[in-house]
């Protein structure tokens, strides 16, 4: 799952190869990361086009990211995922544009993950309709076909990055407003129907104040989130001195260290 390519180089894949060795690294030891497969890849943007967003990986080492063009300092709610194959080839591409009701101008897509059968989920907020601002995951399956949108439940909330754990539940994080603050860090399980199960206390979590400048973005208050096969999803914050949490499918804190 870790590669390079040549010419148009996605230091992006380096970047998700860490991710994943350390989602994977049970003891949470520090360990030494080689490359273990390297191939030219099928850029699906341009020279000057530029990934937004994180970089994703299945279990059979495909790569999932999006990519544009920045026009005016505006970014298109409406950019597609492309799967780059572990041989490199271009591979289906997931359209938020498939979405039935999906409106570019009032929706922000503001991160996407990829299950252990390798569909694609987003996770959209979209306002301007008779419900006011809601927010919902739409899921495709491995081809690249819409299969379904679901609401979440529990009120509106500025969404962030999210992920899928082994049983279709999800992990999502955003900016919530509380009374103490109005922009703080939210992170809740949500079911595969997207009941909440549950809100989740991070032991020693960020406040907005603590995070970077710019960190307070829809999509950005991430520096890395992804689940693995086993019932568990990974969570580090982007702030100085990082904690890395590991979170089960009901909302428990398993584990939280310093990195």
């Amino acid at each position: 799952m870790r590669r390079t390519g040549t010419n148009a180089t996605l230091l992006a894949l380096a970047l998700a190869g860490i991710a994943v060795s350390l989602a994977y690294s049970q003891d949470m030891a520090s360990e030494r990361l080689r490359v273990g497969h390297s191939v030219v890849a099928a850029w699906p943007g341009t020279a000057s086009s530029a990934v937004l967003g994180p970089v994703r990986c299945d279990q059979e080492g495909h790569i999932y990211l999006r990519t544009m063009t920045p026009v005016g300092g505006m970014v298109d709610s409406a950019v597609p995922v492309a799967q780059i194959t572990k041989n490199g080839l271009a591979g289906p591409v997931f359209s938020p544009r498939d979405i039935p009701g999906f409106q570019a101008s009032d929706a922000v897509v503001s991160g996407f993950a990829v299950d252990s059968k390798s569909g694609v989920h987003f996770l959209v907020r979209q306002c301007g309709s008779k419900e006011g601002c809601v927010v919902e995951i739409a899921s495709f399956d491995s081809n690249g076909k819409f299969k379904r949108a679901v609401k979440l439940g529990a009120g509106d909330f500025s969404p962030g990055q999210f992920a899928v754990f082994s049983n279709g539940s999800y992990l999502v994080t955003g900016l919530g407003e509380t009374a103490a603050a109005p922009l703080s860090p939210y992170v809740a399980v949500y079911s595969a129907e997207g009941d909440l199960i549950s809100k989740v206390a991070l032991p020693g979590d960020a406040t907005s104040q603590s995070l970077p400048t710019g960190a307070l973005a829809p999509g950005s208050g991430m520096a890395f989130i992804d689940a693995d096969d086993g019932g568990r999803v990974y969570l580090v914050r982007p702030v100085v001195i990082p904690i890395l949490y590991v979170i089960d499918n009901r909302g428990k804190v398993l584990r939280h260290t310093t990195i």
